[in-house]
């Protein structure tokens, strides 16, 4: 049996929902609450002893970023251009919609925009002042 697959790449263990997420995160929540009470482990343990659970809690944070970054890059995510009448059909019911404000703005548009939107429609239009810095 190979481990190669039809397309000329290797096979490899994938990480499940519990043994690659569950359980990783979890088992760093808990080593989170160590740290927390990182004096007492010194206290009880000594300091060699602190530096090997400090490595384990380590690898078990490395496994769970390395398991979620494999989830990740294993999803496809399209993107494809849809018209701003397409995007306000298939968004969300919301209390409020916020739209930017054309400089020139075309009333009857905004009047469709917000009988499409059926809810509360908040325009802003942009002051070319702000600052990332404010």
């Amino acid at each position: 049996m190979s481990d190669s697959t039809p397309d000329g790449g290797v096979k490899g263990k994938k990480f499940g929902m519990v043994s690659g997420v569950f359980i990783p995160t979890l088992l760093t929540i808990l080593g989170v609450i160590m740290f927390l009470r990182l004096g007492w482990v010194v206290g009880s343990v000594g300091l060699v002893g602190s530096w090997v659970i400090i490595g384990i809690a380590f690898l078990i944070t490395a496994t769970t970023a390395l398991s979620m970054s494999s989830i990740i890059t294993n999803m496809k995510i399209e993107v494809k251009p849809i018209s701003e009448e397409e995007w306000i059909d298939q968004a969300p019911q919301a209390d409020m919609n916020i739209f930017s404000l054309d400089p020139k703005p075309d009333f009857d548009q905004i009047r469709e925009r917000v009988d499409k939107a059926e809810s509360t429609c908040l325009y802003c239009r942009d002051s070319a002042v702000e600052s990332v810095l404010a």
